[in-house]
């Protein structure tokens, strides 16, 4: 039997087809293909199926592939599955999807991801999310980053998360981020954090806070500043709190401030703490005042000296208040009775 004429495999039955050989099978165009009905396509067994060629692979449209088993889709080779229509990708349903290996995931082209729908996302597999290329990943919309396992996500690894784009990171669920390790928060760039919303960014354990470059915490907005949670800022290390951009320290909550301890105190920068609001100023505890450097109190202007507790500056060193003395003698006098200002002097100088 030779390779049937368009005419005739038109008016085939799913049995004629199934009697193809495979010889014959492989003379078969995407215009065979595209000719065939869903009761007709159906023929195409797991033999066969593997024997068209890539060209012909291409006239299979989505209801042809909605209609073929499992079993049979399963036997499409790697070299076949790029060569898929875009829009025939839907066809596919959840346990197709379960039922292909590594590699033939591996073989879906970036123009053909985006075309995965959430059922088809939701079903793989962690082997085979593992093994998705950069570019694939790449391709992922935030609509299937959001659908993905949980079990599945944490298989993507540093180099695929790279791939990720700011879009797709936007889809990212509270639930998926607070399973994602450590290694992904170290390994994710500046453009991804940014993109995280007040939710995802307070989903991330405060121990993963804790390993994300300096550089990316330098990038955070005001409103993530606002954001962070007060076991975030107190798990920050010493740089990344130097890193904060001093332009939104003032965002910060009093309470989130409250939290940092001497070293992270210490490490403000001279720019951040001339950023600090008098309000802010006003929650340091006496612990916080005390352990500030003589730069940092150089650093301070009129109004957050003056929102200094007085039980915060009796903490002062001979330094502090010699750093202080300007401020105290010429700034504080408009709000301050000279009897009190004295007062307050006497009550802070510890001779050395």
């Amino acid at each position: 039997m030779a390779t049937p004429t368009l005419t005739e495999i038109r008016g085939f039955s799913a049995a004629q087809i199934q009697s193809i050989t495979t010889t014959d099978v492989q003379g078969l165009t995407s215009s065979h293909i595209s000719a065939l009905t869903t009761e007709q396509v159906v023929g195409l067994s797991s033999i066969q199926i593997p024997q068209l060629t890539p060209a012909a692979v291409r006239g299979f449209n989505s209801n042809q592939l909605l209609a073929l088993g499992s079993t049979q889709l399963a036997s499409l080779t790697s070299a076949q599955i790029p060569l898929l229509q875009p829009g025939a990708i839907p066809g596919l349903q959840a346990e197709d999807i379960i039922g292909f290996n590594t590699l033939q995931i591996a073989s879906f082209t970036s123009a053909q991801i985006p075309f995965l729908t959430t059922a088809q996302i939701a079903a793989l597999s962690s082997a085979q999310v593992d093994n998705l290329t950069t570019n694939q990943v790449k391709s992922l919309t935030s609509t299937q980053i959001g659908v993905i396992d949980l079990e599945a996500l944490v298989a993507l690894d540093t180099r695929q998360l790279a791939q990720l784009s700011a879009a797709a990171i936007g889809g990212l669920t509270t639930a998926q981020i607070e399973v994602l390790g450590p290694a992904i928060f170290r390994a994710l760039n500046s453009n991804q954090l940014v993109k995280f919303s007040s939710a995802q960014l307070q989903a991330i354990e405060p121990s993963d806070i804790a390993v994300i470059s300096s550089t990316n915490i330098a990038k955070l907005t005001a409103n993530q500043v606002v954001a962070l949670t007060t076991g975030q800022y107190d798990s920050l290390t010493t740089g990344q709190v130097a890193a904060i951009n001093y332009a939104l320290v003032k965002n910060i909550e009093t309470a989130d401030l409250a939290v940092l301890d001497a070293g992270q105190v210490a490490a403000l920068t001279s720019r951040q703490i001339t950023g600090l609001t008098p309000a802010q100023v006003a929650a340091l505890s006496t612990a916080q005042v005390d352990v500030l450097t003589t730069l940092q109190v150089r650093s301070l202007n009129s109004s957050q000296v003056q929102a200094i507790e007085v039980q915060d500056l009796q903490v002062l060193d001979a330094a502090q208040i010699q750093a202080l003395s300007e401020l105290l003698y010429h700034d504080l006098q408009p709000l301050r009775s000279h009897r009190l200002r004295q007062r307050r002097l006497m009550r802070c100088y510890r001779p050395s």
